[in-house]
């Protein structure tokens, strides 16, 4: 609908039916290795987080994938040091779209996906929302998460300026 964006719309509606104390966001385009919701679920509880989100190991395929990711990545971890993102007395916040897990009762404290439903970065957004009121962490999850994101250089143009145009 007007105002939305695409996956948040699809999430907002998958929320609506499902049952439990967590939910788990991922894109289409991820795959994950081993046991990693359990171990997230797990290490989520342990930690008394209220969101965790964990940074894939994108598959590069083709010379422009190869020749931006790595620019484009580096730029993100530049901006949103993983030591200031977890830090919860600083506003850096950061996520990656691929895999967010997230609790219910954080996400209905925030109004539910309401609140971002035609931001981007929507994770990124998500993030900071989450950091204003609970505990979050964003990890590097490059053994256990892995995603494949562009398919050739007018893909990797478009979906990286829609993402960095709004940082």
């Amino acid at each position: 609908p007007r105002g939305w964006i695409g996956k948040t719309w699809a999430l907002f509606n998958g929320i609506k039916v499902a049952r439990g104390k967590w939910f788990l966001f991922v894109d289409a385009d991820t795959w994950h290795k081993g046991e990693i919701i359990s171990k997230t679920v797990s290490y989520a509880k342990d930690n008394s987080l209220d969101f965790l989100s964990l940074e894939s190991n994108d598959t590069v395929t083709f010379f422009w994938d190869s020749l931006f990711q790595p620019i484009v990545l580096n730029y993100i971890f530049y901006l949103f040091p993983y030591y200031k993102v977890n830090d919860k007395n600083l506003a850096e916040a950061s996520a990656a779209g691929a895999f967010i897990l997230i609790k219910r009762s954080i996400l209905i404290k925030l109004g539910g996906l309401i609140s971002i439903k035609g931001e981007i970065p929507t994770d990124v957004n998500l993030a900071e929302k989450v950091k204003k009121m609970g505990n979050m962490r964003t990890l590097y999850g490059f053994d256990y998460v892995f995603s494949k994101n562009y398919e050739s250089l007018s893909d990797v143009i478009e979906g990286w300026l829609k993402n960095i145009h709004n940082l």
